[in-house]
């Protein structure tokens, strides 16, 4: 049965223009679909994962690490993992559903909503290795985070099941339902979800192993009772057929044999029939009736007619790939699905007048046997005996059910002369005398048996049919609402955040609308895209002894950078200056050259504890130099250039003139 297109396990979107823009701010908002806590993130961080095994909105923060874990870039990027602490969530957490509290999780002593098998094996894992990459896990998840498949294969995360019954009474049906439905649960195979963010890209995975919806009706379980009742009343019309006043009795009665067979004679007439073995073959019938469920052709329902439970195969509704590869927000229980389901349960009980009629025949029928007594008189000379011709066949063999062949035996001697030598030139006559007479008339004894069978069943069923079908329509989504592989929008972490659950349920979707998420895994990254880290120096070129101003943009924020003066060689020159980022990855520091490095081309290094790096180049020299040519080039030449042409040149040649 197909009911929906299924893509494949993994669906990949493109991120929205909602994811435009920074969103570290946002993530920290009251979320207003759903009171979850956002992750323990810095404000500042641009990506971040939160998985939860379990979530829901009566989970209280202080009870988040119970199968929670998050993580945020750069505060805590993770990895990060958390298994599912049962014990906690058993001694804190409870469902308020109005006149009603329920445990979260059920425990032996007492009924709760969930039971989830193995629930110490499932855990959550988040890593937010950077702004633009984020992974969040939750449920049956592996190393790494990726969904343990051979672990939910090979049942080490056990099958959990919801356990719907008390809901029913909150539902205001309960009074209605008692004697039709009177247990509700879902039984669901591991489950898990994983989502990762990278840049504009978010792709999302989710794994429901199997599923069940199991109803147990009252009504459906007297049925048994009933139906044990009907075989008996077959067996009532078989005692009634081979009595004095019965079809079989009848015809037994009317036998008459008097033939010559050459060596002897032989007189009969006014036999007797008995069955053999009924009680035993009703009681056979009546466990093959009940051994197996009963189905539709379709396979989606399975009805128990000894518990009275209707099992409702949710991987049938699904699809060829069951509950896996479903769209986005599949909800599993609408009108159509429940329409389904009341079919298949129509189909399934159906099947009961046909499949008495198939253990009839196999168990009864060709199981019963029948004994005719003819009292005889043989006579072979002077001799002459009294013996009984006896012949043994079955229901079956007369109907024309069992192929094998009656048999036919005399019980008595004749002088001491065992009579079965008569027997081969006897059975003949024995068959057209008895074997044809019964045969004409066990198809009569049949229809009889059959057609007063299908009557009752046909009683019995209708009126089932007629109370349970607008029950399951009616009470179902009253009580939950069930969403495959639900993606709400905005995700738990604000606006520009994605979310995947694994399953959702909606709890009295039309009173108090509690949601308990199980494996739900959400992501949220910055769509911008980061620029690379960058470092100026001002000035560019600084004597030795003197600092340079070094300015850093684009590293991540309040994160501690190395800033080290490098010579043209690559060696690192003096200590280097650590200083830390401000909220916008940007910083300034003074760097001092020291007194005595070579003149040349210098590089500045800055260098991120969590691993981004830039250069820029800086020039060193050498002053000193430069400050005793200019004294000794400059000063020397007006001494002893102009001073002296005019002293040397004038005063000379007035005095030489």
């Amino acid at each position: 049965m197909e009911r929906l297109h299924t893509p494949p396990l993994s669906v990949t979107r493109r991120r929205s223009t909602l994811f435009k823009g920074l969103v570290a701010s946002v993530a920290t908002a009251g979320l207003t679909l759903m009171s979850v806590p956002p992750a323990l993130a810095a404000e500042t961080d641009q990506s971040e994962a939160l998985g939860r095994v379990i979530n829901t909105d009566v989970l209280a923060l202080d009870l988040a690490n119970a199968g929670t874990s998050q993580s945020g870039n750069l505060s805590d990027p993770g990895p990060n993992s958390q298994p599912l602490n049962v014990d906690l969530l058993n001694e804190n957490l409870a469902l308020d559903l109005g006149s009603l509290t329920l445990p979260l999780l059920g425990t032996a002593e007492e009924r709760g909503l969930l039971d989830l098998g193995e629930a110490g094996a499932l855990s959550s894992y988040t890593e937010s290795l950077d702004a633009t990459t984020s992974t969040a896990s939750a449920g049956a998840v592996g190393d790494g985070g990726g969904l343990d498949l051979d672990g939910i294969e090979n049942g080490t995360y056990g099958s959990a099941n919801v356990d719907l019954t008390d809901l029913l009474a909150q539902a205001g049906v309960d009074g209605l339902t008692d004697d039709i439905v009177d247990e509700l649960s879902l039984q669901l195979g591991a489950l898990g979800s994983t989502a990762i963010a990278d840049g504009d890209d978010v792709t999302s995975e989710y794994v429901v192993a199997d599923g069940q919806l199991v109803i147990s009706s009252p009504l459906v379980g007297d049925l048994s009772t009933e139906l044990n009742s009907a075989l008996t009343d077959v067996g009532t019309v078989l005692n009634g057929a081979v009595g004095a006043d019965g079809a079989l009795g009848q015809v037994t009665e009317a036998i008459a044999i008097d033939t010559d067979l050459g060596v002897a004679s032989v007189k009969a007439g006014g036999g007797t029939i008995g069955l053999i073995g009924l009680d035993a073959a009703l009681d056979e019938a009546s466990t093959s009736l009940l051994a197996e469920p009963l189905e539709d052709s379709n396979g989606l329902v399975k009805i128990d007619l000894v518990n009275g439970t209707i099992a409702v195969d949710l991987q049938a509704l699904g699809g060829p790939d069951g509950l896996n590869g479903l769209p986005a927000n599949t909800e599993l229980l609408d009108s159509e699905t429940i329409g389904l389901i009341t079919g298949a349960v129509t189909e399934a009980l159906g099947t009961v007048t046909t499949k008495v009629g198939e253990i009839l025949v196999d168990d009864v029928f060709n199981n019963v046997g029948l004994r005719i007594e003819l009292p005889a008189e043989i006579r072979a000379l002077i001799a002459t005996a009294n013996v009984d011709i006896v012949v043994e066949t079955t229901l079956g063999q007369l109907a024309g059910t069992d192929d094998s062949d009656p048999t036919i035996e005399i019980d008595g001697n004749l002088l001491g002369i065992p009579l079965g030598s008569l027997l081969s030139a006897l059975e003949p006559v024995v068959e057209t005398a008895v074997i044809t007479p019964l045969q004409g008339v066990i198809g009569g004894v049949v229809d009889t048996a059959t057609t007063g069978l299908t009557s009752t069943l046909d009683g019995l069923i209708q009126p089932v049919l007629d109370t349970l079908s607008p029950v399951l329509s009616g009470v179902l989504t009253q009580v939950v609402s069930v969403t495959i592989n639900e993606q709400p929008e905005p995700g738990y972490l604000g606006e520009d955040s994605f979310t995947v659950n694994a399953l959702s349920l909606e709890l009295l979707p039309n009173l108090a609308a509690v949601n308990v998420d199980l494996a739900s895994s959400t992501v949220r990254v910055s769509d911008v895209v980061a620029e690379d880290p960058a470092l100026s120096v001002d000035p560019g070129t600084v004597n030795d002894g003197d600092t340079t101003e070094v300015t850093g943009e684009n590293y991540p924020p309040n994160t501690d950078v190395d800033v080290q003066l490098v010579d043209p060689d690559g060696n690192p020159v003096g200590d280097p200056v650590t200083v830390t980022t401000d909220e916008n990855g940007g910083f300034t520091a003074e760097l001092l050259v020291p007194e005595g490095s070579d003149a040349g081309d210098y590089t500045v290094e800055g260098t991120a504890t969590t691993g981004e790096t830039a250069t820029t180049d800086l020039g060193v020299t050498n002053d000193s130099d430069d400050d005793n040519a200019a004294e000794n080039g400059d000063d020397n030449d007006g001494v002893n250039g102009d001073d002296n042409d005019g002293v040397n040149g004038d005063d000379n040649d007035g005095v030489n003139g």
